[in-house]
């Protein structure tokens, strides 16, 4: 897509400003506001670094009647060390506006986009941020799996969060979404479902996400081979959270047809054991020369040396 075209999508939700050294676009009825706190195309207002738990780094902008958590986009992995925080790809903000208005469209719930910007910073490179309204009383599913590992979470919590997560994951492949970083990370649960409350999922980070017109076999389980590659390096790295039952729930939630949810879930898995090797290798590399550990192995270090609970409210993330 074209990026008059991404620009045209926001349509008449969004104002919208392209010049050669800034691209922006903020939400109609959050305009006023981020004005008033000094956010727009030429300023940042007070931002506050954020204690949320997430893609770093995040910072926190509040206004007497809201509060923004701004995403400030960096290159992950490897890459890091060599761009940092500098794109080539200064619409990579809209792409991820116009992906959230999709499942907007197809009523599947994701942190409420305020502003996209991009900041040119010399020569063919651009800064990157997204602005998104907080979410409170919330934490992600990454934090949720965490807390059952250490016996904080009853079993029928995951179990329920599992069948959950299996509806949301076909609900985005039967509308052509294709999530780039599907993990549990980037799915927020309702903090109320720690109690008799059900499961109620967002979805979050939809940046490099695509729309596909035809999906295959293929596409879609390399989705969840993602998912899964992802949970199934923590289950073995920190510990089991999940019992077999959990796995059959989201299976079968995702694909309640009985031979093709066994099907999807023998694919999966036997595609994530022919790669593993690479992964691990890639995941070594990068912790032998990036020296940056998981933000949950840090949370879960200050919550087993602190004998209350954390908030949930910390755990949430824009």
């Amino acid at each position: 897509m074209s990026d008059e075209r991404i620009l045209a999508e926001l349509g008449p939700r969004f104002r919208v400003e392209r010049g050669e050294r800034v691209w922006w676009a903020v939400r109609a009825e959050c305009a006023a506001d981020l004005a008033e706190a000094g956010f727009g195309a030429g300023g940042d207002g007070e931002l506050h670094a954020s204690a949320l738990v997430g893609r770093k780094p995040l910072f926190e902008l509040r206004t007497p009647t809201s509060a923004y958590v701004v995403r400030r986009f960096s290159h992950g992995g490897l890459w890091r060390f060599a761009t940092g925080r500098r794109f080539k790809d200064p619409s990579r903000p809209f792409r991820e506006v116009c992906a959230a208005m999709h499942l907007e469209r197809h009523g599947i719930a994701t942190a409420e986009i305020a502003a996209a910007r991009a900041r040119r910073v010399g020569g063919p490179f651009w800064e990157l941020d997204l602005v998104t309204r907080r979410i409170d009383d919330a934490l992600d599913l990454g934090d949720l799996l965490g807390r059952a590992r250490r016996l904080e979470v009853a079993p029928r919590v995951v179990s329920e969060c599992a069948r959950t997560l299996g509806q949301l994951v076909r609900r985005l492949h039967a509308c052509g979404f294709f999530h780039a970083d599907l993990t549990p990370n980037n799915v927020l649960v309702n903090a109320s479902v720690l109690g008799s409350a059900r499961a109620a999922l967002t979805l979050l980070d939809l940046d490099r996400a695509r729309v596909l017109s035809n999906w295959s076999d293929a596409d879609r389980r390399a989705n969840l081979r993602r998912l899964y590659r992802f949970i199934e390096r923590r289950e073995e790295r920190d510990g089991r959270a999940l019992r077999r039952t959990d796995y059959v729930r989201f299976f079968t939630s995702y694909t309640p047809e009985r031979e093709a949810w066994k099907a999807d879930w023998r694919a999966v898995a036997r595609d994530h054991a022919r790669a593993d090797g690479w992964h691990r290798l890639g995941w070594l590399l990068e912790r032998a020369f990036g020296k940056r550990r998981d933000v949950r192995e840090r949370s879960a270090q200050a919550s087993s040396s602190s004998s209350s609970p954390k908030d949930s409210s910390s755990v949430t993330r824009g």
